[in-house]
């Protein structure tokens, strides 16, 4: 009688996320780090995003998690940001078969993330795109992960402007703000390439640290940081925590996106990194929170 393959890391998880969500969290992070995690009064970055996915159910997560509507939440804050215009959005593919754009676009779900097709400028063919809606449309990252905010967020697609090519993608540049200050910078280089990662504190002074990409040459603070790190703020003002992901043009500051889960709680950080950024983050006491654990 053949023995049972042992579980993959991956179904381990899977299993995990059908606990009550403090006990999955907790167990995740403990798989993940090899160490006891502190949820209750959590200490390092990656803890404190735990905390809040457990805890926190303010509707500024669900706007964070639509890239649609954080694209109309920063639109509206008038930061001279310029957010890449919106050709169409919906779940009826059919709506945009023989649509002309005049930009190259690319078309990605407004709720999860590595679901995009790029185009270029003219017709859509709808019948050519390699797009399946029905797995684009689930609900993953909750499904996975159980962030509320990607729960509460609306499911559709999303058809916009398209900022840099395949070829040629420009540096994305993540501000880490915490209640309207900026503490750390990553930027991410070459990312359809030779991929790098450096990170820098908000003067542009070079972090010790680095994870998941080699770190590559230090690069010269940008002649506009004070710009970069104006816009950042005032779109991260309001939180105690968000990422605010900006392309910096030769002649704009364009927007990302925002994200209020890093790495799912999980970013594979170095202990004493995870340890520095979590002391730059105050959590607002859980009478802010707007729900109870779900």
């Amino acid at each position: 009688m053949a023995l049972p393959r042992p579980l993959t890391q991956r179904q381990v998880r899977g299993l995990m996320m059908h606990l009550p969500l403090p006990v999955a969290r907790y167990l995740l992070l403990l798989q993940e780090y090899k160490r006891l995690p502190h949820l209750a009064n959590p200490v390092t970055f990656n803890e404190k995003i735990n905390y809040r996915i457990v805890h926190d159910r303010r509707p500024m997560l669900a706007m964070a998690s639509s890239k649609v509507a954080s694209k109309e939440y920063v639109a509206g804050l008038g930061t001279g940001v310029h957010v890449p215009t919106t050709y169409w959005n919906g779940v009826d593919l059919r709506e945009i078969d023989g649509m002309t754009v005049p930009t190259s676009w690319v078309l990605k779900a407004s709720h999860r993330s590595r679901r995009l097709v790029h185009g270029e400028a003219g017709t859509i063919d709808v019948g050519a795109l390699d797009v399946d809606v029905d797995e684009w449309l689930v609900d993953r990252e909750y499904l996975d992960d159980r962030l509320w905010g990607y729960r509460e967020a609306r499911k559709e697609l999303l058809l916009e402007e398209r900022v840099g090519s395949p070829e040629e993608f420009p540096d994305d540049l993540k501000f880490f703000v915490f209640d309207g200050r900026v503490e750390m910078i990553q930027v991410d280089h070459g990312r359809r390439g030779a991929h790098t990662r450096n990170l820098y504190s908000a003067d542009w002074t070079p972090l010790r640290w680095n994870y998941t990409r080699p770190t590559g040459p230090v690069q010269p603070a940008p002649a506009n940081l004070d710009r970069l790190l104006d816009a950042a703020g005032r779109i991260g003002a309001g939180w105690d925590f968000v990422r605010v992901d900006l392309y910096n043009l030769t002649d704009q500051i364009v927007f990302g996106e925002m994200t209020a889960y890093p790495g799912a709680g999980v970013s594979p950080w170095p202990y004493e990194l995870d340890r520095f950024i979590g002391g730059k983050w105050t959590l607002p006491g859980r009478s802010v929170l707007a729900g109870p654990a779900a």
